[in-house]
């Protein structure tokens, strides 16, 4: 059996589900895990709705580590990804993200993401769970 070098069972945590994603933020390692559940992000309002929600739960922390697993996702708007990748919202809640991806859309998605609406913070695509979290916490 394989086991993760990671483990975050034992670490105290807070969840929360957003219209888009559901989050799990880890305030000792100043984590946040976010899987998209909706197959598309298109709508603006949505998405901020998603942000307040992720700056909620990570409240006076600095920004954390960011791991954003896209795995469902096959439609993003380039507004949705521009607003993920700039808005204030945003930037407050990643310092650094690993984009966790399993197919050739989500890697379309993920690149379009880090070449065109350049974040501010380190990004960078990953197949492995594993290794994005090895990249994350270097």
């Amino acid at each position: 059996m394989h086991k993760k070098k990671f483990m975050f069972e034992n670490i105290p945590s807070t969840t929360v589900q957003t219209p888009i994603a559901s989050a799990i933020f880890y305030p000792s390692k100043n984590y946040l895990h976010v899987t998209f559940t909706a197959t598309q992000a298109t709508s603006m309002d949505l998405v901020l709705t998603h942000l307040k929600h992720l700056n909620q739960l990570v409240g006076d922390a600095p920004p954390p580590l960011f791991l954003a697993d896209i795995r469902k996702t096959l439609t993003v708007s380039k507004e949705v990804r521009d607003m993920l990748g700039n808005h204030p919202l945003a930037v407050r809640v990643a310092s650094k993200v690993a984009i966790l991806i399993n197919s050739s859309v989500t890697r379309i998605l993920g690149n379009l993401f880090v070449r065109f609406s350049k974040p501010p913070y380190p990004s960078k695509l990953f197949t492995s769970e594993d290794k994005a979290l090895e990249w994350l916490f270097e």
